[in-house]
């Protein structure tokens, strides 16, 4: 049986709604993940870590839309798996795993070079 015209209108109608709510929903999570990092400025400190402009960031932050695939890689380079991580529904056990360590690595730097100054403080 054949489909009518209308049905296969409804048909790809109902696919855009479907990708323009995915694009939506992947973008909110971007926005949501650089602002959880950056609270106050968001643009400028993420448009610092990756060397975007601050205008293609605060566009991502107003308007909703997401990174392109270039832009993703600037991301990826400044945030590492951490980034798709929050991007992705169900992020696979090997990338959350990836995102964990370099959290982990990170957060010793930290607490290396705050010993370091208490130790310079003491002096």
């Amino acid at each position: 049986m054949e489909q009518s015209p209308r049905n296969a209108t409804t048909l790809v109608v109902g696919a855009r709604t479907t990708v323009c709510r995915d694009r939506t929903v992947v973008a909110d999570r971007f926005a949501n993940f650089l602002r959880s990092k950056y609270p106050e400025k968001t643009a400028e400190h993420v448009a610092a870590d990756t060397g975007l402009p601050v205008a293609t960031v605060q566009r991502w932050l107003d308007r909703g839309s997401a990174p392109s695939l270039w832009a993703l890689g600037k991301l990826i380079g400044a945030y590492d798996a951490e980034v798709l991580c929050a991007a992705l529904e169900n992020p696979p056990a090997w990338l959350v795993a990836a995102s964990r360590q370099q959290e982990r690595e990170r957060l010793e730097r930290e607490i290396a070079e705050l010993r370091a100054r208490l130790d310079e403080g003491s002096r």
